[in-house]
């Protein structure tokens, strides 16, 4: 079974009705009908990106513009409608007249009522609706080439003066989530004057790591994400904040070895969800990359919960809980010489 719950070769089945295998594809967040088409894959999480490089498929950034050589863009939704319907309209305009957007994914991500909102919002007919094993393959061809009004980026206010955006679908664009605000206030008396380097795992939008970046202004950030939006927006956002130059952003998935500097200080609010299932693995991988990340005499502060402990991770390490609130712990490790 896929990651949608859907059966690769169920999906497989109703794409090969759709899709021209004489054309060449853009794919979002896959690759598999790039490498047998050829063109490019746009996968938004990092392991989807290495398993395409593996396999010989050029990878483009979610965010990259998409050109207009293209007569066939396939995407795949997933469990965040609004990121999907916004990889659908860019898509829409890249196309040229003539050309074919392909969408595809588990009913349960509501696929067909997204395609049909789309398709009339457009004025364009649906040309093809196929079902399978709790799936959907739905395309719409181009006859006429207006543009379509793309979902902007989500703008609002961090910590103090900071001013944030991220794409669609990105977690938590908008606001300031729990783990995150429980996090930022345990960390608001700590001494910041002797850290020099930060690092920040599963940074999403930067606004853990950028919070800290004000206070400790001689400090350089390194921020990871699995989520290409994500890094895009902690890129931007950096910039935008007027501290580009001290913050180094890096695609990362927590089953490869980080590329950063030991740290001073190291900020970890985990991945609580990866789909419907509670990301423990991915989680305690982080928890892992952290205390190795952590120069000697540095710190770590992780977010945890009852699903996610992470006490057992901290045998052989000074650790305390270091603050709770809202269901969220924060637990502090100091690494020894």
């Amino acid at each position: 079974m896929g990651a949608e719950g859907v059966s690769d070769a169920s999906m497989d089945a109703l794409l090969a009705q759709v899709i021209n295998p004489s054309q060449t594809i853009c794919e979002w967040e896959g690759w598999q009908w790039a490498q047998r088409c050829g063109g490019v894959a746009r996968p938004r999480w990092r392991a989807q990106a290495l398993a395409a490089q593996a396999n010989g498929v050029c990878v483009e950034p979610s965010e990259d513009d998409l050109g207009s050589s293209w007569q066939q863009i396939l995407v795949h939704a997933g469990p965040q409608r609004q990121a999907f319907l916004r990889a659908c309209q860019r898509s829409w305009n890249a196309l040229p007249v003539g050309g074919t957007l392909i969408m595809s994914g588990a009913n349960r991500f509501g696929v067909r009522s997204s395609v049909r909102r789309l398709a009339k919002e457009w004025q364009h007919p649906i040309k093809a609706d196929l079902s399978g094993q709790h799936g959907r393959v739905m395309s719409i061809a181009k006859i006429s080439d207006t543009p379509v009004k793309v979902l902007p980026w989500i703008d609002w206010q961090g910590r103090g003066e900071m001013s944030l955006q991220a794409p669609p679908g990105v977690f938590a664009a908008g606001r300031i989530d729990r783990g995150t605000r429980v996090l930022l206030q345990a960390l608001e008396n700590i001494d910041l004057t002797n850290i020099f380097q930060i690092t920040d795992l599963g940074c999403g939008s930067g606004i853990l790591g950028l919070a800290i970046l004000q206070r400790a202004d001689q400090a350089q950030l390194y921020a990871a994400d699995a989520d290409d939006l994500a890094c895009a927006a902690c890129f931007g956002n950096a910039q935008a904040n007027a501290c580009g130059g001290q913050v180094r952003v890096q695609w990362w998935d927590s089953r490869e070895p980080l590329d950063a500097p030991a740290a001073d200080l190291v900020l970890c609010n985990p991945p609580w969800h990866e789909d419907a299932m509670v990301a423990r693995d991915a989680g305690a991988r982080m928890v892992e990359q952290a205390l190795v990340a952590c120069a000697a005499q540095g710190q770590c502060f992780f977010v945890a919960t009852r699903t996610q402990p992470f006490e057992g991770l901290l045998r052989g390490y000074s650790w305390q809980e270091y603050a709770q609130d809202d269901g969220f712990k924060v637990l502090r490790v100091v690494r020894g010489k």
